[in-house]
């Protein structure tokens, strides 16, 4: 992958690549607006920190983002709800990134 990819093509690139492979079957993704400066000055006023710049990058691009799947022919009655808790139990491949 290349370094110099934004943060949203990473994740753009990392779906297309689950959902292309012949052994797995994607259930759901979802991917939430980027968050305004506003947003982030509100969250560094809230925790009292100044977040990293590659930090402030990356929630500027993905306010957070969830994909998950499993092998195809495994059979999960419990899915994750995208941005819900718990995320764990469920299908074997689960990235749950909370906006």
């Amino acid at each position: 992958m290349d370094p110099m990819m934004s943060y949203r093509a990473r994740f753009e690139q990392l779906l297309r690549t689950l959902q292309a492979h012949p052994d797995v079957e994607v259930y759901a993704w979802a991917v939430e607006p980027p968050a305004s400066a506003a947003r982030l000055a509100d969250a560094e006023r809230f925790l009292n920190v100044q977040l990293p710049p590659a930090m402030r990058a990356f929630y500027s691009e993905l306010n957070g983002f969830f994909v998950e799947w499993a092998p195809i022919g495994d059979k999960h009655e419990e899915k994750t709800s995208p941005f819900g808790y718990p995320d764990y139990g469920q299908p074997p491949g689960c990235i749950n990134l909370l906006p």
